[in-house]
Order: structure tokens, then C-alpha cells, then sequence
């Protein structure tokens, strides 16, 4: 990738489990209990104050 990201995971039931920003040419380490990953605009976690524990729905 050639820009920054937000990345959103979230478990089996689409809770957020955990948030990250990742800059280019980086990754992230494992987390347990991630089912799913979501990739964004950097700045959309704090834009819309995403934060472990909320659901998602999709």
C-alpha cells in the first residue's frame, strides 16, 4: 500500500475487537478472535470515534 490506513477488527459477532493505523509497507501483529478486517480512509476510526466493544452491523 502507498498511503496510511485505519483497520478495524472485529469477532464473530462484529464487535470491535481492536483498531490500528498502518503506515505503508508495514503489517500488524496477530489478534485473537478476529473474524473479520476492515480497511479505511486513515482518520475514519477517530472521525467517527470507532472504539473496542461497539457493534457493527453489515
Amino acid at each position: 500500500m502507498l498511503f496510511p490506513i485505519d483497520v478495524i477488527f472485529l469477532d464473530a459477532d462484529k464487535k470491535i475487537i481492536g483498531t490500528a493505523t498502518l503506515k505503508p509497507w508495514t503489517g500488524h501483529k496477530r489478534m485473537k478472535g478476529v473474524k473479520y478486517i476492515i480497511e479505511m480512509n486513515q482518520g475514519t476510526v477517530a472521525r467517527f470515534n470507532l472504539v473496542p466493544g461497539e457493534q457493527l452491523t453489515f
